[in-house]
């Protein structure tokens, strides 16, 4: 999977269809055969999870900033290249769906992986492991894998900086294995657990017109879609242009992260750059742009994360034996418990596209674990 040349194709054909002389609709966002046969002539009838007279806009759309952006919106006639990079340690389950989820409107995941965790310790390379035997084979071409082979030596002392140290790498090292690249392309930077949805994407690469960088409110759950927090969403700074990160940010991924940066840049550059920098977001409570799956992992799973983790991070759970133990593991899952013992979830019934992503409920059996609270039913079963 290592790859040191990817040349990005470029795609031609529009994302819309012309319905009538006054009539244009965003193909992926419009029921075509409703809008021919039922619709009015003047709108386009929508999909869900779409409105807008040309079913273009995302329900997220609604609760974004900037309302006017919506009268600046211009159709493109060609979409734009889309680059969602992340960093993974044992999130496999989660690259799946997401994967799964993003195939039709992502052009190249770009994943980094390192033989050392956050805290330097050395680890497997799970991810590299399983594509070695077949693992999402069939999109396998779409995947720019990115190996990290050593670790910073500040991060044995500084925690942050060994995290920080794994987007910087993702940033630099996986573009400079890209080749072609377009200033208008988008570089979407997630962390593992972190799946933004498949129409914000759409919506992004389908129109001109919106400011830039842009956050994403996504829906923030704990150890499976069946207990969302109780702060409902996470703001999280994701998406920039190939142009925005290579002239502000110098292609060092983390940048896009930090909310300071931008007034930093503006500060320096003596307001001559000649990008377009009114950071803004998509989605609310009700229309959210994604979900943040913390946790999301079985419990021997949770073990592996709880070893993983960086020494700055708050408290490091994994240094106390009892927090360590499977035991125990299952019964936070089970009660939507934090490691403090706190509580900061309410329970969450899974019945729509909304509550998780479209892939894990298409396969529901499968993800039932991260669908259904195992050991809620487990305990149910214990007492018949």
């Amino acid at each position: 999977m290592y790859v040191e040349n990817f040349k990005l194709v470029t795609f031609s054909r529009s994302g819309f269809v012309t319905i009538s002389p006054n009539l244009t609709c965003l193909i992926s966002g419009t029921n075509l055969t409703k809008t021919t046969l039922e619709g009015d002539g003047r709108s386009c009838v929508c999909l869900q999870g779409w409105y807008g007279k040309d079913c273009g806009l995302p329900q997220s759309f609604s609760a974004s900033t900037f309302p006017w952006i919506r009268n600046q919106l211009k159709r493109r006639t060609r979409p734009r290249r889309v680059i969602n990079a992340i960093n993974i340690n044992n999130e496999l389950e989660l690259f799946e769906i997401r994967v799964w989820e993003l195939h039709h409107v992502v052009d190249i995941f770009l994943v980094c992986e390192s033989n050392y965790t956050a805290a330097g310790e050395e680890k497997p390379l799970r991810l590299f492991k399983n594509l070695q035997n077949g693992f999402l084979q069939e999109f396998q071409k779409k995947i720019v894998y990115v190996f990290l082979d050593h670790f910073p030596e500040d991060g044995r002392l500084n925690g942050w900086a060994a995290d920080n140290y794994l987007r910087t790498f993702l940033g630099q090292q996986g573009l400079s294995q890209l080749s072609s690249l377009n200033d208008d392309d988008l570089f979407v930077l997630n962390d593992a657990d972190e799946i933004p949805k498949a129409e914000v994407l759409e919506f992004l690469r389908q129109y001109d017109g919106y400011p830039e960088p842009i956050s994403l409110k996504m829906k923030w759950y704990l150890y499976g879609f069946f207990w969302q927090e109780l702060k409902k969403t996470i703001r999280i700074r994701a998406v920039s242009t190939i142009k925005v990160l290579k002239e502000v940010w110098k292609n060092d991924a983390i940048e896009l992260r930090r909310e300071n940066m931008l007034e930093t840049y503006r500060r320096t550059s003596n307001n001559n750059y000649s990008v377009s920098l009114n950071p803004w977001f998509l989605g609310s409570n009700e229309f959210h742009a994604g979900w943040h799956c913390s946790w999301c992992f079985s419990p021997a799973g949770i073990q592996i994360k709880l070893r993983s983790a960086q020494e700055d991070d708050g408290i490091r759970w994994g240094d106390f034996p009892e927090k360590y133990n499977l035991v125990y593991i299952k019964t936070l899952i089970r009660d939507g418990l934090w490691f403090d013992n706190t509580k900061t979830v309410v329970k969450r019934n899974v019945f729509s596209y909304d509550d998780a992503p479209y892939y894990a409920l298409k396969n529901a059996e499968r993800f039932k674990h991260l669908l259904q609270n195992p050991f809620v039913e487990e305990e149910e079963n214990a007492k018949i």
